[in-house]
């Protein structure tokens, strides 16, 4: 840019004084030669008059030509700099406004469909969870959720799951059809148990590490969303079991979004909006309750009987010794 805005000496003489400002030079010049010739044609003090006069002029113009010149390239130096300046600027401004709008409406990263779970997936969230005072999970049942959250190290203060009541068998079809894709009815069935169990696992799990929270619970509805969100201080994970094009797939997409997006304030709202609900039913897990009393807390809410509570008791150790190598940073 800077050859761009070069002028050469011949250019910038013909700019400068091809003009108005040439043709006062130019006057005053052919005033100065006169005065110099009445002076040659003078005698005594008007001759000395007119030469110190005319001397005077021409010097005043030398001067002044000189002046303009420096002045003027100065001028342009410095205004082509404060534009320079001034457009620099402007295009940081936009390219910011610009990633700010991106990040406000498209997700920071997009994780692929996978039939294993995603490595860089399994690294940012954990990253995330670790980072975070509160975590908000919805989706059908949270059994990954709280196997990770047993194995991090560090883990939020409070925790609220949000999943389909066990206890609503309809609650459960829509994802039990995705995992079982184009399979048969017994293919159907598999599935839905696999859901119920994973579900029932989540809260045996969640009592097994209740101790590491200040403040855990549960929220079960007749009508959960098919997509999975998981909510963090500043980062919001959202899959998609809706995307018809992963149906069969164990881990479908999954679209990261940061704090100041449009999907992180519209999720987090809806959320609030369950967890306020009176028409889901609620589970606190507390720190210091003894186990018969929280197992008969499940039998009165209709969420699991005794038989229930021990398969997952078992299920749940099993399924974390499996998933600690997958799940674990």
């Amino acid at each position: 840019m800077a050859d761009d805005d070069r002028v050469s000496p011949t250019q910038l003489l013909r700019e400068l004084y091809f003009n108005r400002t040439g043709i006062v030079f130019l006057l005053m010049l052919l005033v100065s030669v006169l005065m110099l010739v009445t002076s040659a044609k003078t005698h005594g003090s008007a001759s000395q008059f007119w030469l110190a006069l005319g001397t005077a002029t021409i010097a005043t113009t030398g001067y002044s030509f000189v002046q303009v010149l420096l002045t003027t390239r100065q001028f342009d130096r410095f205004l082509a700099g404060t534009i320079r300046a001034d457009i620099k600027k402007e295009i940081a401004r936009s390219t910011e406004e610009a990633m700010e709008s991106r990040g406000r409406y498209l997700p920071v990263v997009t994780y692929p469909a996978l039939s294993e779970i995603n490595p860089t997936f399994n690294r940012d969230l954990n990253s995330s969870l670790s980072n975070s005072t509160r975590y908000v999970f919805r989706g059908m049942s949270a059994r990954y959720a709280v196997a990770r959250l047993a194995l991090l190290e560090t883990v939020p203060r409070e925790v609220k799951l949000i999943v389909a009541d066990p206890s609503k068998s309809a609650a459960l079809d829509f994802r039990a059809r995705h995992q079982a894709g184009s399979g048969d009815e017994s293919a159907f069935r598999d599935a839905k148990q696999e859901i119920l169990d994973g579900i029932y696992m989540s809260i045996a799990g969640a009592f097994q590490v209740r101790h590491r929270f200040d403040n855990l619970e549960f929220y079960f509805t007749s009508t959960p969303n098919v997509d999975r969100v998981e909510i963090c201080d500043n980062d919001i994970y959202i899959t998609r079991f809706s995307d018809n094009s992963a149906t069969g797939t164990l881990f479908p997409a999954t679209a990261k979004f940061g704090h100041q997006s449009l999907m992180y304030q519209m999720f987090s709202s809806d959320c609030n909006s369950l967890l306020s609900s009176p028409y889901l039913t609620q589970l606190l897990v507390p720190r210091d309750q003894a186990e018969n009393v929280f197992v008969s807390r499940l039998k009165e809410i209709k969420i699991m009987n005794d038989e229930h509570w021990s398969n997952a008791k078992d299920g749940f150790a099993s399924f974390r010794r499996d998933m600690q190598s997958k799940l674990k940073p």
